[in-house]
């Protein structure tokens, strides 16, 4: 019976190499957080996931071989410029850092990443898989500081990249790390900073505000995520970003499931 199942998984990973995707029957189980990863090679690189993180839909897209919000990647793309900077603002497992850095060869992606947990997955999946991806973990915000931040507790929604951030006050709560709170304004960039990309999760505003010299500087595209779930949590709603962006002489372009690009008003570029 053994051998049986162990003929079975090899023909089934052949065929999902063959067909370009990782055949997946629905799983039940539920994402456990846990310390142990499991090495998956696919077609956009080879990645350390969270072994039991299950209902995981990044991970699960990443295994299927397959771009986790591919629209954006493909958006962003089209204004990566050679010898540039692209600056990834909740960056998850690194797919998508990774795959920013092979768009050209001399590109450097600035990688951050709040949670101490995922970060070190991040830089794991970053060292693996490419040299121009600089992995930072902070917290970005509009102001600077220290924070004992909680482990991400995936069981709640099954997805640690849906999870939002979590302080602690008590000195005696479990699985906390401190964390330093910085400013996108706080890192001296070596080059141009040729678009900025932000998905953390309610904090995008928090993060536009401490880019302001940056953005000032650079001029770039921007992509945020917008979510209205996070409105009263924040105290903030899509006006506020309109008016953050107008203040800066910025237009809004486009939008894509809730991802908004932003050009200044004299951008003229022949994107790809």
């Amino acid at each position: 019976m053994i051998k049986l199942i162990i003929l079975l998984k090899n023909i089934y990973w052949k065929l999902s190499k063959k067909v370009g995707f990782v055949l997946l029957f629905r799983d039940e189980r539920k994402t456990i957080h846990s310390n142990k990863l499991k090495k998956y090679t696919t077609i956009t690189g080879t990645y350390f996931l969270p072994r039991y993180a299950y209902q995981d839909v990044i991970r699960r897209e990443i295994i299927k071989n397959r771009i986790f919000d591919n629209d954006v990647f493909e958006l962003s793309k089209r204004y990566i410029e050679p010898n540039t900077i692209v600056i990834d603002a909740g960056a998850n497992y690194g797919q998508m850092s990774v795959l920013f850095s092979k768009v050209y060869d001399n590109i450097l992606v600035y990688s951050f990443e709040a949670s101490k947990y995922i970060y070190d997955i991040l830089k794991k999946n970053a060292e693996y898989n490419s040299r121009n991806v600089k992995p930072i973990n902070c917290i970005l915000s509009d102001n600077v500081g220290q924070g004992q931040l909680l482990d991400p507790q995936p069981e709640e929604i099954g997805t640690y990249g849906a999870l939002n951030i979590k302080f602690s006050n008590n000195d005696n709560k479990e699985f906390k790390n401190n964390i330093l709170m910085k400013r996108i304004d706080d890192f001296n960039y070596e080059k141009r900073v040729s678009i900025m990309k932000i998905d953390v999760q309610g904090w995008d505003l928090k993060v536009l505000k401490g880019s302001v010299k940056t953005i000032k500087i650079n001029r770039m595209p921007i992509i945020f995520e917008y979510e209205k779930k996070f409105e009263t949590e924040m105290n903030y709603n899509l006006d506020d970003y309109i008016k953050f962006f107008k203040d800066l002489d910025y237009k809004f372009e486009t939008t894509i499931d809730g991802n908004f690009l932003v050009l200044p008003s004299e951008y003229n570029h022949n994107i790809k």
